[in-house]
């Protein structure tokens, strides 16, 4: 009986956050904070983000992987199946729904109601962008890092894959240097 409340609040969790992100896969972070680290606390902040970084270094939709991921992680194969597909779900259904009115609908009100969402959508990734400023940039490295991200991704046009394969890779190279310091457990 455990195992299948658990598996239901999995498919609730994840149906509610895919039902209202827009956006992206930055726009769900606050929503992904809120179902899995606050109310069910299957997992630490930190750990839901590692796992928001690896789904983007996966080929694929983030939203889709980092639901696998979590799941996963909360349920082995069947909690990413069920998250997978309570993801997927909305999607489904708005897009059958849409389809079956959009021949009825003003064109102008829609497109009126779609930038309504993504001037929505902007605030949320502004206000997930700000916390993780707070949270995680609180060392000179780390402030390093963020200002070249900045520049190589906004003024010079690097692509993101890039810039997380150099985070990847530096995250690796600085902890194999700390532990060669001695500053970090073995």
């Amino acid at each position: 009986m455990q195992k299948l409340k658990l598996m239901l609040q999995i498919f609730i969790s994840f149906f509610k956050i895919s039902a209202f992100t827009f956006g992206g896969g930055f726009a769900m972070i606050p929503l992904l904070r809120s179902e899995i680290v606050d109310k069910h606390k299957w997992m630490k902040e930190e750990e839901m983000l590692d796992s928001f970084a690896m789904a983007q270094l996966m080929p694929g939709v983030i939203f889709i992987n980092v639901a696998c991921l979590i799941g996963m992680r909360i349920f082995g194969i069947i909690g990413a199946i069920i998250a997978t597909i309570a993801v997927l779900l909305p999607s489904v259904i708005s897009i059958l729904i849409l389809l079956s009115i959009i021949d009825y609908m003003d064109k102008e009100i829609l497109d009126r109601v779609f930038k309504g969402i993504v001037c929505a959508v902007t605030g949320i990734i502004l206000t997930v962008s700000v916390q993780l400023l707070k949270n995680h940039i609180k060392n000179i490295l780390s402030i390093t890092v963020f200002v070249l991200t900045l520049i190589l991704i906004e003024f010079i046009k690097i692509k993101i894959y890039y810039i997380l394969i150099f985070g990847m890779v530096f995250g690796i190279l600085y902890y194999y240097f700390e532990k060669r310091k001695g500053r970090l457990d073995a």
